[in-house]
Order: C-alpha cells, then structure tokens, then sequence
C-alpha cells in the first residue's frame, strides 16, 4: 500500500513537473484561456441571473399593475351601476308608484329601461324590502320577469338602505348567487326617494361572467374571484373549459381561509404563490376586491411564469453565444499575439543551439524596436564576434600547431636527448633521443651506482645554489656512460616560472678519449721521467 502510495505521488509529481515544463507558448495561452473560459462563464451566469430577476421584477410589478387596473375597472363598472339605478330611480312615476305599490306601473317604467340600458339584472324593491320587479336577461339577449324567486330581503344591501332610511344615502354594493341562473352578481343598490321619503330601492346587478372577461382584456392577465372564506366562484380560466369542468377547476383554485382573510385585509395587492393551471405554471398577486370602503371579496390577478423561464433560456443561450464569440475572438487575437512573441523566440531557440553546436554562421534575423529584437540583435553581434575571436583562435592554433612541428622536427633530429621537468618535478621525454637515453642509463644503472663527476675549472668558478638542478652544466656517470646534463629555466614573458628543459649528451666516446689521452701523456712523461734518470745516473757515473 505504501509502495503504491509512492508510486501514485510521484505519478502526480512527473505530470506537474511536466505541466510546468510546458514551452512558452502553452505557458501564455493556457493561462489566458483559462482566463477568458471562466471570466465568460461568471459573465454569463451574472447575466442571466440579472436578467432572469429582472424578468421576475418585471412579472411582478405587472401582477401588482394588473391588479390596480382590474380595481379600477370595477370602479367603472360601479360608476356605471350608479348612473343606471339612478336613471331608473329618478324615472318620472317610479317614487309614487312604488309607494303605492303599483307593481303594473312599476314594471311598465323599470323594464324598457332595464332593456334601453342593457343591464343584465335589474330588480326594484318597495319601503318594505318585497320585491316589486325583478327584471333579467337571459343568455340569448331577450329580457324576462322573474316574479318570487329571488329573496330580496336577503341582500344585506337592501335592508342597510331601508333601516338608514336616507334618501340622499350612499350607493350599498355587493357580491351575490342568483337563484334563477345560478351565477354570481355584482350588484350596487340605491335607495328611491319620494317627498324626503324612501319608498324603495333600485338594485343593478351585472354577473362575473360578464365582468371577469373584460377584467382580463383590460388587466391583461386572468382573473380569480373568491369569496365565503376562500372559495373560487369566478375566473377566466373558465372562459376555455367545458361546463362541465368548470366546478373542479374553481375547487382547484379556490384557498384556505386563512390565506383569504390575509389577503381581505390587506391594504394593497401581494404575490402569492406560483401556481400550476392545467399544467403551465403561473404566479398570482391577491388583493382586496373593494369598493370605496366596502371590500367585497378578494381578486387575484395571473401570468403564466413560462415567459420567465423562455426568456430565461432565450437570455441565456444569447449570452452564451455572445460570450463564446467573444471568447473565440479573444483566444484568437491573444493567439495571435502568442505567436508575435513565442515566434522569434523560437528562432532565437534554434539559432542559439546551432551557435552551440558550432555553427556560427547562424543568425536570428530578427530586427526590431522591442525588447525581443533588442536582444536578437544582441544575440545575432555576439555571435558574430564570438566567430571572429574564434577565426582568430583557429588561425592562432594553426600558427601554434606549425610551430610546434618545427620544434618536433628539430627536437628529432638532434642526437642529444631533451627533458622537460614540470613544477610539480615530473621528466617528460620530448624526443625519442630523451627516451632511450632514459632506457640505457635504466640498464646501466645495474652496472654501476649513479655518480657525479667533476666538472674542473668551470664547475670551480661557479657558485652552487640552493637547488642543484638550476645549473647550467653538470656530468654523471652511470655505469659505462658519462652523460652531460645542460639545464636551463623556462619562464613566461612576465618572469613566471613554467619549468625547466634539461638536455641530455652521452659524452662516453669524449670521456674515454681524454682518458686515452692523458694516459698517453702520463706515458710519455713517465717514459721521459725514465729517459732523464738514466741520463742523470750515466752522467754522474
């Protein structure tokens, strides 16, 4: 296991070290591509990420805009329930025949104008809260009377006119089932006056049918409408499902009573929650559905949120594409660059290894204004002068070489032996003389000890110094050999010592010679000596 530990460290160690022994031009371009890489990727995911809130901002604030829209709308519509109940209050007759419970006379002057007006549900009550007439419109557009169906006195805005008893009061509105056609009404209600006397009230109702529509043109978004704690009693999303349907989708949108009464008693429209509507996702904004003071019920206002999610998506390969066009473009010119620099770099390269392997008239070529043509230009004098000190040194070398082969030739062909003795006292032969000299005073060495002989009159009149070897002349005798030695320093120029070059010179033949001769003259003497004593002794005799 420790082996293989090892093994997997120096693994990682060798691909590092290889990692950062990549050429420069993988050093420049890897960085900065890794660089750009992850400065697009942060750019991108920026972006989208504000763009995508800015989307939802967006969807946010248009919830909020659609729910003031939907509000004002309803004012609207209020408005106009006040005109037409006021209209149909203030019809001439209307104040006395409801007081004398004319029913006749009140349908003959409520119906046309329920009809001249259009309005879906008209419905006219006496002093005592009975219905006096009840006019609706039924859903092929002809108007019909609905006679005791319809509880009046169950519509808490009736019986709060007729107890104030106000004939200048205040329009009541509210929210309502209708038993004949099963849909929900907005109604608004306005009390008739008679001689400072409430005789009656108009009621004007327009169903959720017909209102929620045209809050969804005018709000463009789709409209809920809940009432009794919660539940979903209207909504466009209604307006493309089949009837029968229609109850499980409002079931579906209807919300806790808690979540109601939140949004009942809210003093301005909030986001809800995202929520999924036959299968596309969509967020809500719920408000109060008020009326001046009176809060009916509570709206909610819906955009589908796959918008987000498309433009989301659209944004985001936009800026993908933007980004990696950029990148390319950046990659490419910082690639371009890399090759102004890492190019004659490279030629400066394989310039300098031919310089080093001895092919000196090799040049960069490169001529420019920055630091890298500075140094070429450099590169390219130095090795032209390194040529020309090397041409020098060569011409030098051959002056030297021709020299020391005329010192060879002399050194062969002179008969004395020459030595060359280093600092150190090492004999070098420099001649083939040298080295059999060397060689026959080894094998008459055996013959006889190595002795010094005098030199006479010359060796007298020289002072001997401390090292023997710096005489000029000295003779030894080996064996049968004498050997003349000649010694002389070598120095430089400047005095330094560098050895000293010994010749060698067998002088056996002239020793022998002088012996011969002196012992001819000592024979010549002696015999002279003889010839004179016996001239003497004849003489004296």
């Amino acid at each position: 296991m420790q082996d293989q530990r090892s093994g997997q460290y120096s693994e990682w160690r060798q691909r590092l070290r290889q990692f950062f022994s990549l050429n420069i031009r993988s050093k420049i371009i890897l960085p900065y591509l890794i660089l750009t890489l992850v400065v697009a990727i942060i750019g991108t995911y920026v972006v989208i990420t504000l763009v995508t809130s800015s989307l939802d901002e967006r969807l946010t604030n248009h919830l909020l805009e659609a729910g003031r829209v939907l509000s004002d709308t309803l004012a609207r519509h209020e408005l106009k329930h006040v005109e037409s109940a006021r209209i149909v209050a203030f019809t001439q007759g209307m104040g006395k025949a409801l007081r004398d419970r004319d029913q006749e006379s009140v349908a003959t002057l409520g119906q046309p104008t329920a009809v001249g007006l259009g309005l879906e549900c008209l419905i006219i009550t006496d002093a005592e809260g009975q219905e006096v007439l009840h006019v609706l419109r039924r859903e092929d557009g002809s108007y019909g009377v609905v006679s005791g169906q319809f509880d009046t006195l169950g519509l808490w805005m009736v019986q709060a006119l007729l107890e104030m008893g106000d004939p200048n009061g205040l329009p009541r509105r509210g929210i309502g089932l209708h038993p004949v056609d099963q849909r929900y009404y907005y109604f608004t209600a306005l009390p008739v006056a008679l001689e400072g006397q409430v005789v009656g009230v108009v009621v004007v109702g327009t169903s959720l049918d017909t209102l929620v529509p045209h809050f969804k043109t005018t709000s463009l978004a789709d409209v809920i409408i809940y009432l009794d704690g919660g539940r979903a009693v209207a909504t466009s999303f209604a307006l493309a499902e089949e009837p029968g349907s229609v109850a499980d989708l409002l079931d579906e949108l209807s919300i806790t009573p808690e979540w109601y009464e939140r949004a009942l008693n809210s003093t301005h429209s909030t986001t809800g929650e995202n929520l999924t509507i036959r299968g596309r996702w969509y967020r809500l904004a719920r408000g109060p559905l008020r009326v001046g003071d009176e809060r009916l019920g509570v709206f909610a206002v819906a955009l589908p949120a796959h918008f987000i999610v498309r433009a989301g998506t659209t944004s985001r390969n936009t800026y993908a594409l933007l980004f990696a066009t950029a990148m390319a473009c950046v990659i490419l010119v910082g690639y371009v660059i890399s090759q102004r620099i890492t190019r004659p770099l490279g030629r400066l390269v394989r310039t300098s290894r031919a310089v080093a392997e001895g092919h000196l008239e090799q040049r960069t070529g490169i001529r420019g204004a920055d630091e890298i043509g500075l140094l070429a230009t450099t590169f390219d004098e130095m090795t032209e002068r390194l040529a020309e000190r090397t041409r020098e040194l060569e011409n030098l070398i051959h002056i030297h070489k021709e020299a020391a082969g005329r010192i060879r030739a002399i050194l062969s062909s002179i008969g004395d032996g020459v030595l060359l003795e280093d600092l150190e006292g090492n004999f070098i032969p420099l001649n083939a003389a040298a080295e059999a000299m060397l060689e026959e005073m080894a094998a008459n060495f055996l013959l006889g000890p190595l002795r010094e002989l005098p030199i006479g009159e010359f060796e007298q009149g020289l002072d001997t110094p401390s090292n023997p070897w710096l005489l000029e002349h000295r003779r030894f005798q080996v064996g049968r050999k004498t050997i003349s030695v000649h010694s002389a320093a070598v120095q430089t120029d400047d005095g330094e010592r560098l050895g000293t070059v010994v010749v060698l010179r067998d002088v056996t033949a002239e020793v022998e010679a002088d012996q011969l001769k002196d012992a001819f003259i000592a024979h010549s003497i002696l015999r002279a000596v003889d010839q004179m004593r016996l001239d003497i002794d004849e003489f004296v005799f």
